[in-house]
């Protein structure tokens, strides 16, 4: 998969909410964006409009999938990243009809652009200590589990999430260190948000 690094964990959102419909009688998907405590903001969801039912903006019709966000961890170099799936070149067709779609959109739907206008900037850096590791593959896995993104890279190397709320220990893929880290560390400050990477 492009832009996926060796050694990575990586997770995309693909937040399959279910919306209950009492008036239409239905239940269907939501594609909603999803809350990544540990940056403290929300990620773009894929969005999937044919699983979308009565509550999908009619400027998505014709585009069979629009990828997430992804997250990324490199425990080994510390390092985290968010990407956009949508400017990874397999995607370019993709990107070419989201474009045109918030083009053809604007004065009809407003708040079309504000969701959804292109492929998010990179945002990238470094993670402290072994406690904001535990942090990040903590909400990471919560996410996969509870069905809000799928695991792209990394499945065997990610820790249960008891492991991680309990302050278990690590082990570094392909590396003898074992991050160690305290119970708690869950829950500590949000990293702070950093520049996108430049182009």
């Amino acid at each position: 998969m492009a832009n996926i690094e060796r050694g990575e964990i990586v997770i995309e959102i693909d937040h399959q909410r279910i919306i209950r419909d009492s008036k239409l009688g239905h239940v269907s998907a939501g594609n909603s964006p999803v809350y990544f405590y540990p940056l403290d903001s929300e990620l773009r969801s894929r969005i999937v409009p044919a699983r979308s039912g009565a509550g999908i903006k009619p400027v998505w019709f014709g585009i069979a999938s629009i990828p997430g966000q992804r997250v990324h961890v490199n425990p080994k170099a510390m390092k985290w990243r968010v990407t956009d799936a949508l400017n990874d070149d397999e995607n370019r067709n993709t990107l070419a009809q989201v474009k045109r779609a918030v083009r053809e959109a604007q004065g009809q739907l407003r708040a079309v652009s504000a969701e959804i206008s292109g492929g998010e900037p990179e945002q990238s850096g470094r993670l402290s200590s072994p406690a904001e590791l535990h942090n990040w593959l903590y909400w990471m896995r919560r996410l996969v589990d509870s069905g809000h993104a799928v695991c792209v890279q990394g499945r065997e190397d990610m820790p249960s999430e008891e492991t991680l709320r309990n302050g278990g220990d690590i082990r570094i893929p392909g590396d003898p260190k074992i991050a160690k880290a305290e119970s708690g560390d869950i829950f500590m400050k949000p990293t702070p948000k950093t520049e996108p990477a430049a182009v």
